[in-house]
């Protein structure tokens, strides 16, 4: 990881830092910032992907899927934008189903690892959490203050895991 990455990921971990608390400090009000978390995350994120696309992916093998993610992304953030009265229920479906997934793809991906014999424990307990904040989602469908701080812990969790893979040392493999 260059220099400039391990800055640009502390950085964007203390802003998850800034927003978990945020999101904690007030659970009456959590619901409409959660909204705002997501919309700017994917936007930015959707953003970023096609700018990527733009200036490297193009040229590269499966570049392509690169643009149909930043395109899917950016539309995501801009539905949720325009909607203004999304019932609870939405955000709720939306954060667990995105969590059992990214969850999922994190132990599939830590098994491949560890077939390999690879660091693979730290993929495995991001994996392991996010299955865990999808259930605790769905079981609190009638409690919007529940929804506030499991969010927020997920929101503080996934800060920690990057802040710890921004100073790992990471290995560089030379090919002869």
């Amino acid at each position: 990881m260059t220099k400039f990455r391990r800055i640009r990921e502390v950085c964007i971990a203390l802003l998850m830092f800034v927003c978990s608390l945020a999101v904690a400090q007030s659970p009456e009000d959590g619901i409409p910032l959660i909204m705002q978390i997501i919309i700017v995350a994917t936007i930015v994120k959707g953003m970023g992907t096609l700018s990527y696309y733009a200036l490297m992916a193009r040229h590269m093998v499966g570049g392509r899927l690169l643009l149909f993610k930043g395109i899917i992304l950016l539309d995501i953030g801009m539905l949720f934008m325009t909607v203004d009265d999304v019932p609870m229920i939405y955000l709720v479906m939306y954060l667990a189903i995105g969590n059992l997934f990214s969850g999922a793809m994190d132990i599939l991906r830590a098994l491949e690892a560890r077939r390999m014999e690879s660091a693979w424990r730290l993929r495995m307990a991001s994996g392991i959490a996010n299955v865990i904040t999808g259930v605790a989602c769905l079981f609190c469908l009638g409690r919007p203050n529940l929804l506030v701080y499991i969010y927020a812990a997920g929101l503080f969790y996934s800060a920690c895991l990057r802040l710890i893979s921004a100073f790992r040392r990471t290995a560089i493999i030379y090919i002869a």
